[in-house]
């Protein structure tokens, strides 16, 4: 990792740099705990497995009505831009969860991005797409029904870390100031 970064909290930073370390460490143990619903195809290289069902201009169609069908519920706001989502909530004690998805920056996959920001701190982990898949990966996309079955994967994921991770944080930090609102 690179150097801390100043901070209002350092403390903060460094208990949640700890945490999310130790998550990094052991996330197929969390994955498992996760019970992804959809095993998808690996993704050894461009071209094999995963792409092999994925003809070229076969797309998902609008893709945010299958991320608030399943976030919605959770308390996950859904926010859509070109090529990527924010799903955000706010916990009781102020700290705001978020999960980015990248679905087409740069071609027609999906990576995700779990953060945990509070007053001092951000916490950020890479979460896969599939129990077999690797996490901080580009999947392709492909077309509605695996893009609704990725979807779930991911909520099974976020629903995880919103029962484990972020309890953890918040016993760690404590709560952040009413007023705070991450920027980014």
């Amino acid at each position: 990792m690179g150097a801390m970064i100043a901070s209002a909290k350092p403390e903060a930073a460094r208990a949640v740099q700890a945490i999310t370390a130790d998550y990094r460490a052991r996330l197929p143990e969390i994955v498992e705990r996760a019970a992804l619903p959809h095993l998808l195809h690996l993704l050894p290289a461009p071209g094999e497995e995963a792409y092999r069902d994925v003809a070229p201009g076969v797309t998902a169609g609008p893709r945010k009505p299958a991320l608030e069908r399943v976030f919605k519920p959770m308390g996950y706001t859904c926010r859509g831009e070109s090529g990527t989502f924010t799903l955000r909530r706010r916990t009781a004690a102020n700290l705001t969860v978020e999960l980015s998805l990248d679905v087409g920056t740069w071609g027609h996959s999906v990576v995700a991005m779990f953060r945990v920001w509070g007053l001092g701190f951000k916490g950020l982990l890479s979460i896969p797409i599939s129990a077999n898949a690797m996490a901080a990966t580009q999947y392709p996309i492909g077309d509605a029904a695996r893009w609704q079955k990725i979807v779930e994967n991911l909520g099974a994921m976020v629903r995880e870390l919103d029962r484990s991770l972020i309890p953890e944080i918040e016993a760690a930090v404590g709560p952040s100031p009413e007023w705070y609102q991450p920027q980014g």
